[in-house]
């Protein structure tokens, strides 16, 4: 949360709960799809993830297969 304080929050004086939230989406929006980040090895948050999310959904599903508690299969 550091960085949505010191980079979004503290200089940007929203005056309204409304322009803090619309502030905040545009925020999120380019932290998680646009800006590079060092933990990541300079790549971007969202490809990061779209990548690899098909990876580790079917890496839990098939961990899983015979066990009684997968709902899914």
């Amino acid at each position: 949360w550091r960085s949505v304080k010191q980079e979004n929050i503290y200089i940007s004086g929203y005056s309204s709960l409304r322009e803090a939230q619309s502030g905040l989406e545009d925020y999120f929006d380019l932290y998680n799809m646009a800006r590079p980040h060092q933990s990541l090895s300079n790549e971007i948050p969202y490809i990061v993830y779209t990548s690899w999310a098909g990876v580790f959904i079917w890496t839990a599903i098939l961990a899983d297969v015979g066990s009684p508690h997968t709902p899914y299969l």
